[in-house]
């Protein structure tokens, strides 16, 4: 089992998904190892809202509950792009 901590304005949970990303996805689907997501959101205040993490984070869970097949891929960077950017504006 694989346990993956991630806030979804952190830029260093960006660049691990960057480089590990595709890793993860194949070890889902290839049934390797189960792979828990866990939403922190320990980056809200940093936010212009001040509560972007938070927002994301049951975005991600709204995803999973639809169909958890889905939420490898929401947390990916290209879906999660104000992270990339290291500040939240929504």
């Amino acid at each position: 089992m694989l346990e993956i901590h991630l806030d979804f304005m952190c830029p260093v949970c960006g660049q691990f998904e960057e480089i590990n990303g595709a890793d993860l996805q194949q070890i889902v689907e290839n049934e390797e190892a189960t792979v828990h997501l866990v939403p922190r959101r320990f980056l809200d205040t940093q936010s212009t809202t001040g509560d972007y993490s938070s927002r994301a984070a049951n975005a991600l869970a709204c995803v999973w509950e639809d169909d958890p097949d889905n939420a490898i891929g929401f947390q990916q960077p290209d879906v999660r792009q104000p992270a990339r950017r290291g500040r939240a504006r929504a």
